[in-house]
């Protein structure tokens, strides 16, 4: 039985309850629907509903307010990375359901925002660190006693209470990964890696951001993935384009490598029309990237071509180059260009200068400046003789130093991995 869609409304949702974010303890809790969207549903577990939002309780308001973001990004959104699926899975994707029937909510995206991994203090908004996710036990209708049977993903209420940007740009974040489950797994039975996913949703932010610094009072930079990139100055050799789940600081490491690569990837290869054929191409991970690449270019590039180039980015300094290139908006004779009634959005990326990350993220700059974890002035450079281990499509970059000669030696040790490529640049000023 479906219900009403009236704000009011009430249903049992499956949560956790526990900082651990393990199955075992997701429990049904109460919820009330305080928003409805026209694409959306937004509820609120009971015990984390106030008429005034503070801490980790939000009120109608801050309902209201995601329920008409998301009702403003859904359709940016699907118009680059397709639909999200209509079927919930019954037991298997060969045995598929129609929401219009079988989901208590229809079709609409549910919003769900509580406490994530009851992790509040007055010291701390997160301990995890979490402000969304989604989760696709929701599409089972059978085989998971955990699922909601429906689209669902949740929100962290104490971060909306925080920076609700923040919240505005992990809306589009969460909904690419509900799109992507759809378009890979239920269309396609393609089950993606995790770090090539994150990466696709980060990417989602990073289109969207101009939009949303035209329209949010005090949304920049910082409230986008590009609040990554010191980290990956920093510390990019410590993962590669894969997600590493050894610790919080290795998963982190990894967002930012991806993010970074993603980043690079879009304003060199072909902007908005390589994400959307990322998203919707018959592949996964590495091979989705290069079949994406080469499809948009017409070429016949390799990973190995991909990694020597962004290898050389994240090298050299240069104006109108490597990450330092802005993508202009799309114009109307582009088949991604948006518009509607009401709005129209050409999806425009902004230069990104590695060199210089302290203009661009002030806030984060003056908050880490002594700190080791972040890094301005462009990706770190080992010596010669540092080293550690290559993470999977990973890079160690190093510095061998200057020369005025006109004849110089270089002696390099060969490693015994034939998956290890070695690159000399000479770079002349």
């Amino acid at each position: 039985t479906q219900i009403d869609g009236i704000v009011g409304d009430t249903m049992s949702i499956y949560i956790d309850t526990e900082s651990t974010l393990s199955t075992a303890y997701y429990k049904a809790q109460d919820a009330t629907l305080r928003a409805v969207g026209t694409y959306c549903y937004v509820w609120v577990i009971d015990d984390y509903y106030s008429t005034t939002a503070s801490g980790a309780k939000v009120d109608s308001t801050v309902a209201e307010n995601v329920a008409a973001q998301f009702d403003a990004v859904y359709p940016m959104v699907c118009n680059v990375f397709g639909k999200e699926s209509n079927y919930l899975l019954n037991g298997s994707r060969s045995s598929k359901l129609p929401m219009s029937s079988y989901s208590t909510t229809g079709t609409k995206v549910n919003i769900v925002l509580y406490d994530i991994a009851a992790d509040y203090s007055s010291e701390s908004t997160s301990s995890t660190g979490i402000a969304g996710y989604f989760y696709s036990k929701d599409y089972y209708y059978s085989g998971s006693s955990i699922s909601n049977k429906g689209k669902y993903f949740y929100v962290d209420s104490a971060y909306a209470n925080e920076d609700i940007n923040d919240i505005y740009s992990t809306l589009a974040h969460e909904f690419q990964h509900m799109i992507h489950f759809g378009v890979k797994y239920i269309e396609q039975g393609i089950s993606s890696g995790t770090g090539y996913n994150e990466m696709l949703s980060m990417l989602c932010e990073d289109m969207m951001e101009s939009y949303f610094e035209d329209t949010l009072d005090g949304f920049d930079e910082e409230a986008s993935p590009m609040n990554r990139l010191p980290w990956f100055n920093a510390l990019y050799y410590y993962s590669g384009l894969e997600y590493r789940e050894d610790s919080t600081a290795y998963a982190l490491c990894s967002y930012a490598t991806n993010y970074a690569f993603g980043a690079w990837l879009l304003r060199n290869y072909g902007g908005i029309p390589l994400l959307a054929a990322m998203s919707a191409n018959a592949y996964k991970d590495t091979d989705s990237i290069v079949a994406a690449v080469n499809s948009i270019n017409g070429t016949s590039l390799t990973m190995t071509d991909l990694l020597l180039a962004f290898a050389q980015a994240c090298l050299f300094e240069e104006a109108d180059s490597g990450f330092n290139i802005s993508v202009d908006a799309l114009t109307s004779s582009s088949s991604y260009y948006y518009s509607s009634d009401s709005s129209t959005y050409g999806y425009p990326l902004e230069a990104i200068d590695l060199w210089d990350l302290e203009t661009l993220l002030p806030s984060t700059a003056a908050t880490y400046t002594n700190s080791s974890y972040y890094k301005y002035d462009g990706p770190d450079l080992l010596h010669s003789n540092e080293y550690i281990e290559v993470r999977p499509y990973g890079i160690l970059l190093h510095d061998l130093g200057t020369t005025t000669a006109s004849t110089v030696t270089l002696t390099l040790s060969t490693s015994s991995s034939s998956s290890l490529k070695t690159y000399v640049y000479i770079y002349s000023d």
